[in-house]
């Protein structure tokens, strides 16, 4: 039995509260006979409607579609006077195309069957007298080849809201990805123009490794969206597509909802990487010009970072202990040397430390230049990670969102910006040794003794 949900038609016909069956036909008892045989099969699940004329079956349909009503399907008589059975349903199919149209006649030929099939999308054909089991199965097949049609229009109005959302969420996604493009190759020519200018002054060797490495970084999560939006305008395409064939199914539509929402997350999370490692490489980019410079004690100003970092210091239990040359006098950067030595902190907390430990700092004054050494208790590093320590992009925690940038940072301040050197000795599971050397007053930086010595040992 066909399913039985009803609409309200209208006030005006308060009985026309079920989807409607329309039957055509100039003989009032074929009208008749049609009507209480569709009623017997269909058990009142349906509102039988009855039209002596094409003319009284338009009237009809136009006034059960005024009231928001449904009609299921027209049963019409081919031969019929002023409008035939073809004519008529040609109306109607230009009316209401969703409505399955069965003809219903003894005396059409072949000729007039085939331009009635080709003008109306005829669902069916009976020949008059009909088998009363044929109908039934025919009208049975037509109501549920009409509700899957409905059906597949409400997926199609779906499916045309969701595209629209998409191809929306496309432009916006490209057009990030043009903007982080931009912003790849201003980043290169500012590193290019900053190359230029440390090479002059021998502040910089690796530059042109980083500005490789930024480039690859940023292309791969670029290349990650541009992807996922194309191949989603793909599949879009091939389910309106299906859908204009009228060969779209239900588990083609899930599929696509599911692909949509699976590339979704890619893209943002994609977007959301590329956001972070242009925001970190902010920081190798920055012109350190604009730092203040003046003189400060160092020893003091290693333990005011302390206490910047002390909430997190009591959570980890870490103890530091810090000697030497208390009364010492430098002219630097002091916004350099605090993140230089956050990073230290930060390193030792995040890679070193299973649970907590132990952080030596002393501070020394050799020849005109501070020297310190920083030293922790914790698991150390293997051969490969002490010798690209200080590379940009390497990291052993990448999976935890770390982008391998922090010890190159570290590094490109203690050689660039304060025209030191910085040096870094390990074995596994007996703590690491950092050794900074830099000069006491800047007047010294790009001096013969200040150049640039990558000291790494095991």
């Amino acid at each position: 039995m066909p399913p039985s949900n009803l609409h309200w038609i209208s006030p005006n016909r308060p009985m026309l509260m079920k989807p409607t069956i329309i039957c055509v036909d100039d003989e009032p008892i074929v009208l008749k006979s049609l009507k209480a045989e569709l009623k017997e099969m269909l058990q009142n699940s349906y509102s039988i409607e009855m039209a002596e004329s094409g003319e009284e079956a338009i009237d009809l349909l136009k006034d059960i579609q005024k009231n928001n009503g449904t009609v299921e399907l027209v049963i019409s008589d081919f031969v019929m006077p002023r409008m035939n059975g073809q004519q008529l349903l040609t109306r109607i199919h230009d009316l209401s195309p969703v409505t399955e149209k069965i003809m219903l006649s003894g005396r059409t030929n072949n000729e007039g069957l085939i331009q009635t099939i080709n003008s109306t999308q005829l669902f069916r054909f009976i020949n008059k007298p009909w088998d009363k089991q044929f109908l039934q199965a025919t009208v049975n097949e037509a109501i549920h080849s009409y509700r899957q049609e409905s059906e597949l229009q409400h997926q199609h109005k779906l499916l045309v809201k969701n595209y629209h959302q998409l191809s929306e969420l496309i432009q916006d996604k490209e057009k990030l990805a043009d903007e982080l493009k931009d912003l790849n190759q201003k980043l290169e020519d500012r590193v290019l123009q900053r190359t230029k200018e440390l090479v002059e002054s021998e502040k910089m060797a690796s530059l042109g490794g980083m500005v490789a490495g930024v480039a690859h970084e940023l292309n791969t999560p670029i290349g990650i969206c541009v992807t996922s939006a194309s191949y989603l305008q793909v599949e879009a395409t091939k389910i309106l597509n299906l859908r204009q064939q009228k060969a779209l199914q239900k588990k083609d539509f899930d599929s696509f909802i599911e692909l949509t929402a699976s590339a979704a997350q890619i893209i943002l999370k994609a977007t959301g990487q590329a956001s972070h490692l242009v925001d970190s490489f902010k920081q190798v980019a920055v012109d350190m010009n604009n730092e203040e410079l003046r003189e400060f004690n160092l020893h003091e100003y290693i333990h005011r970072v302390l206490a910047n970092l002390q909430p997190d210091l009591v959570k980890t239990s870490n103890q530091i202990h810090i000697k030497g040359c208390e009364d010492l006098i430098i002219e630097s950067y002091p916004g350099i040397i605090s993140q230089i030595f956050t990073s230290l902190f930060i390193n030792s907390q995040d890679h070193a430390f299973l649970e907590h430990g132990h952080i030596h700092i002393n501070i020394a004054y050799e020849n005109e230049n501070v020297r310190v050494s920083y030293c922790d208790d914790g698991k150390g590093m293997d051969s490969n990670t002490l010798e690209n320590i200080f590379e940009p992009f390497f990291t052993t925690c990448r999976h935890s969102g770390h982008l391998g940038l922090g010890m190159h940072i570290l590094y490109n301040q203690v050689t660039q910006n304060l025209g030191g050197t910085i040096g870094c000795r390990s074995t596994l599971n007996q703590g690491c040794l950092f050794e900074l050397s830099f000069p006491i007053g800047l007047d010294k930086v790009g001096s013969s003794e200040n150049k640039i010595d990558h000291l790494k040992h095991t």
